[in-house]
């Protein structure tokens, strides 16, 4: 156990910044997959650069805790459970092991260890919520919960509690813009892709489009506010 609540103390900070952006990269081509047009390109791996850009910035800032999450949860989701199926596969009699598998599980251990040993180590909570913020989110958060179940909910809400809890209020706005971000482009390619789309399809879109200028908004406030995160 200590050990593993030394493992983040044993990394300077410039080790760790090069770290989560080695792993972001690696993170970003190992998704790449063939799309036929670039408009899937740029909905799938846009979002994904920007939660690469912003891991980095947040560890640069030293907000390690929402910068190895954000590596966990948005490039190596499946690093473990990849791993856990092919072991299941082998003793079946099927070998599905590849290197990408063995590589994204030791991804994916170091990652939790990493995690595991700032929240040991003890991590200093600062949140610093105004009225204006509780306003602005607000409107984010009940499109989720309507639109959404709670544990989905909760996960898409997860990073931006984060980065709240450590005090971050520009980190949270971006990271709760980039949910919304690719809404626009991709209700415009439904719409010129298929001829019929449900109601309750063109609800959600619009209403999400609205939240997307409603978190644009916010995110230009705090820019251009001193001193803040």
């Amino acid at each position: 156990m200590q050990t593993i609540k030394n493992l983040n103390t044993s990394l300077s900070d410039g080790i760790k910044i090069v770290i989560v952006t080695v792993l972001a990269l690696a993170g970003l081509v190992s998704s790449f997959s063939g799309q036929n047009r670039l408009i899937d390109y740029i909905i799938q791996y846009l979002p994904l650069l920007l939660f690469g850009l912003i891991a980095i910035y947040a560890q640069f800032k030293g907000y390690s805790l929402l910068s190895f999450t954000i590596l966990l949860m948005i490039f190596y989701p499946s690093s473990i459970n990849n791993f856990m199926d092919a072991t299941i596969q082998l003793l079946g009699g099927r070998v599905a092991f590849t290197l990408q598998i063995f590589m994204q599980f030791g991804i994916g251990v170091f990652l939790l260890l990493m995690i595991a040993s700032i929240l040991l180590s003890g991590v200093q909570l600062k949140p610093k919520l105004r009225n204006e913020d509780l306003l602005f989110l607000s409107i984010g958060i009940l499109h989720i919960l309507v639109f959404n179940n709670v544990i989905a909910a909760f996960n898409g809400l997860l990073l931006v509690l984060i980065a709240l809890l450590l005090g971050s209020r520009k980190l949270a706005s971006l990271l709760f813009l980039l949910k919304y971000l690719m809404t626009p482009l991709s209700y415009i390619d439904n719409i010129v892709r298929y001829d019929t789309l449900s109601l309750a399809f063109h609800i959600r879109s619009i209403t999400g489009i609205i939240v997307l200028f409603v978190l644009i908004a916010y995110a230009v406030k705090l820019s251009s506010e001193p001193n803040i995160d």
